[in-house]
């Protein structure tokens, strides 16, 4: 007890005393408000830093703009052409398969760069009774395995009904797609109603791997 307070070397205000890796006491420098102090590891002393927020980036938000024909007991990839939001440019809005940040995208799907858990969501309208809706993983094979993020049967006696789908997705950040898909059998060929945000298809990251 006989070191003081008094007897210590002055210091600046908010230095923190640690010690380096050959055991001598050394001096944390100074940090701004609202940084954190994080361990360097064995060996070295503690630095402050900025606290790394979460980001919900890539994400986007895209709508019909343009109907889209579903024919008959066939698996159709739903065209949401006008991109509300497209933050991280990973959702290709068109009908053609294109390259975004390195990586193949096919028509109307979304290839995040950034590995993690995502959320999505998407919705169609169609003037029949039965129909399904889907969020549907590298369709066609492409980016890996075929699956189902999500799949809605809509069984009704009322036609022109408005269906919504949901489901999260664990994307590699190197390939993985999804898309929003449709599939009715009425025995014709039905087009998607696109009154405004009847037809829709967005998503975003929840927590990167």
């Amino acid at each position: 007890d006989s070191v003081t307070l008094a007897k210590m070397a002055p210091g600046t205000d908010g230095n923190i005393i640690s010690y380096d890796a050959s055991g001598n006491p050394v001096a944390v420098a100074t940090g701004t408000a609202g940084q954190i102090l994080t361990s360097a590891g064995a060996g070295a002393p503690p630095t402050f830093a900025a606290l790394s927020a979460e980001s919900n980036t890539p994400s986007f938000w895209s709508r019909g703009d343009g109907s889209t024909s579903l024919s008959d007991s066939t698996g159709t990839t739903i065209a949401v052409q006008n991109e509300g939001f497209d933050n991280g440019g990973c959702y290709n809005n068109t009908s053609s398969s294109a390259t975004l940040n390195g990586l193949t995208v096919p028509a109307y799907s979304f290839v995040p760069n950034v590995a993690g858990l995502y959320y999505f969501t998407g919705a169609i309208k169609l003037n029949t009774t039965s129909f399904d809706v889907g969020l549907v993983n590298n369709r066609g094979g492409t980016g890996g395995g075929e699956s189902f993020s999500a799949l809605v049967y809509h069984r009704s006696g009322v036609a022109n009904n408005m269906v919504m789908v949901s489901g999260f997705s664990l994307m590699n950040g190197s390939g993985n797609s999804i898309c929003l898909y449709g599939y009715q059998t009425s025995g014709g060929t039905i087009s998607t109603n696109d009154a405004i945000y009847t037809t829709y298809f967005g998503g975003f990251l929840i927590k990167k791997s």
